[in-house]
């Protein structure tokens, strides 16, 4: 039962990320070279991800690819199941690997980067940014404390004083800081 479980799993997977390949940019931009990925379970299910940079799109195929840039092998398909839908995947399948549960053949970097892409298409686990406001607010100085005449407090500037001429030829040479601003790029 959880061999077919797998199967249908890797499946839906292969097929939502081949869609994505054809119309998904953020999938398509990573895209950038010819890989195969394996997975598979030792009762026999398998999926191949065949990934074409000229066209920037994934083929997806049931069964082992003959070659492959990188394997993920479990050795039961409930272990592979538990590890696909972990909120942590990466660190469970690391977790297995060292535990003999799973072998890892290849770059384990690409793993890593075909995790990425799998959540493109199904986002288990914690989305991108911070998960809450940061603890501690921004915070202004006392001015009735003992130390506040120490402190040195300058008005921000609009822009930079003309005398500071060393300063404006710094800041002529700074596509980023001037374009941003509102300035004409330099031709050429």
């Amino acid at each position: 039962m959880s061999r077919q479980l797998l199967q249908l799993l890797l499946t839906v997977l292969g097929r939502a990320m081949a869609l994505a390949s054809c119309f998904v940019p953020r999938f398509r931009r990573q895209v950038t070279a010819p890989r195969t990925i394996v997975v598979a379970s030792g009762d026999g299910a398998a999926a191949s991800f065949h990934f074409d940079p000229q066209a920037r799109t994934m083929r997806f195929q049931s069964g082992e690819a003959d070659r492959y840039d990188c394997a993920l092998r479990y050795r039961g398909s409930g272990d592979a199941i538990r590890a696909l839908l972990h909120p942590r995947a990466a660190g469970r399948i690391v977790s297995d690997v060292q535990q003999g549960r799973a072998a890892l053949e290849g770059n384990a970097l690409l793993l890593l980067w075909f995790h990425g892409l799998t959540r493109v298409v199904a986002p288990i686990g914690r989305p991108l940014g911070p998960r809450q406001a940061p603890p501690v607010k921004p915070q202004r100085h006392d001015s009735d404390a003992p130390y506040a005449g120490r402190i040195t407090v300058e008005p921000a500037l609009a822009a930079l004083p003309a005398e500071q001429e060393a300063h404006w030829r710094a800041r002529a040479k700074l596509i980023q800081i001037r374009v941003p601003a509102g300035e004409p790029a330099p031709k050429g």
